[in-house]
């Protein structure tokens, strides 16, 4: 169908998404997120579920950042 409208345009082959657009979505998402998580230990409602935790008998957990020059921080912070 892209032939018949445009015979000159080149179609991306499946590399191109695979070494470049999702790469790069990946690192614009996760900057999003790390920016809205930042400040996250310091909400409210971050006291909030730690007091709740505490009165459950469970123990409150923080957040565990990604960190780069932690070579696990990525694997620890996704499977909590």
């Amino acid at each position: 169908m892209i032939a018949c409208i445009n015979p000159k345009y080149p179609i991306p082959s499946r590399t191109y998404f695979a070494e470049t657009m999702i790469p790069n979505l990946y690192s614009e998402v996760r900057q999003e997120v790390m920016a809205e998580i930042q400040d996250a230990e310091h909400s409210t409602a971050a006291a909030h579920l730690a007091a709740t935790a505490t009165a459950l008998g469970m123990k409150p957990l923080r957040l565990i950042q990604d960190v780069d020059t932690r070579w696990n921080s990525t694997f620890d912070m996704l499977e909590r």
